[in-house]
């Protein structure tokens, strides 16, 4: 089962945890007995459905790093507001994901995946 309450706190619901606790109890027998692709197109026709035109929006500020206590993501340097940062904020979910670089590294092309949900990062960084 979902954690309802962190989930209600995370994203700011005013919504009673006895409503999200039946709306989850209603929704599981229905993707109890669909296959993984059926509730993926679930979720996709859902979200469309849901959020409309709005879109599940994520904000993506980059540039120079202007935040101390950073470390570069790639070989772990401190960063006292130098280098450059990546930051992902998911307007939905209210989550975010900071990805700061040191000079040297700010030069090259890198790539991470990330679960924009919850924020965590679901790969090593690496490059292309």
């Amino acid at each position: 089962m979902i954690d309802l309450a962190k989930m209600k706190q995370s994203v700011g619901l005013a919504t009673p945890i006895g409503k999200l606790r039946d709306l989850h109890d209603r929704l599981c027998p229905i993707l109890e007995n669909m296959t993984p692709e059926e509730q993926q197109c679930m979720l996709l026709i859902m979200e469309r459905l849901v959020i409309g035109k709005l879109g599940h929006k994520c904000t993506i500020k980059f540039g120079e790093n202007v935040w101390n206590g950073q470390h570069c993501c790639i070989c772990n340097v401190p960063l006292e507001q130098e280098g450059q940062a990546v930051w992902f904020i998911s307007r939905w979910e209210k989550t975010s994901v900071m990805l700061c670089l040191c000079e040297e590294h700010s030069k090259e092309t890198f790539e991470v995946d990330v679960d924009i949900l919850t924020g965590a990062l679901r790969s090593q960084i690496g490059y292309p």
